[in-house]
């Protein structure tokens, strides 16, 4: 067993036996742990999927990615609904022209490109939208 997932198990047995101490009428000491942000990676967005087999295009998009703030990350890691296509693909046209060679970033929206393609058209067959 993995050590993250042998703790990932103690951190669950102690918080069901300090909610068993609370049920009984009992206090439990508790105290603050720092809160722990972790990074939003470039794969965690459907432009970096599309982009993962392709190193020359992959690894200068995510520089571009690793310099947008964290909300914008955030909302990159969900895949884009209904209208919100266009106003993606001119997000990372605004993002990648003045950052990448000119053949990378040709490339990188060809890929993008045929990745909101293949996301709209599997969402119109299936009916499917992702919940917010």
């Amino acid at each position: 067993m993995s050590s993250k997932l042998k703790h990932m198990r103690e951190v669950a047995g102690l918080a069901r036996e300090a909610y068993r101490i609370m049920q009984n009428g009992n206090r439990v000491a508790l105290r603050e742990i720092p809160d722990i942000t972790s990074s939003i990676g470039f794969l965690y967005s459907a432009e970096g999927c599309a982009l993962y087999g392709n190193k020359e295009v992959y690894y200068p998009v995510k520089k571009v990615f690793d310099q947008f703030d964290p909300e914008m990350k955030r909302k990159l890691t969900f895949t884009p609904e209904q209208g919100e296509f266009c106003a993606r693909v001119r997000l990372w046209q605004a993002a990648l022209k003045p950052s990448v060679s000119r053949a990378v970033y040709m490339e990188a929206m060809r890929m993008i490109y045929g990745c909101y393609r293949r996301i709209k058209q599997l969402s119109d067959a299936t009916g499917v939208t992702q919940e917010a």
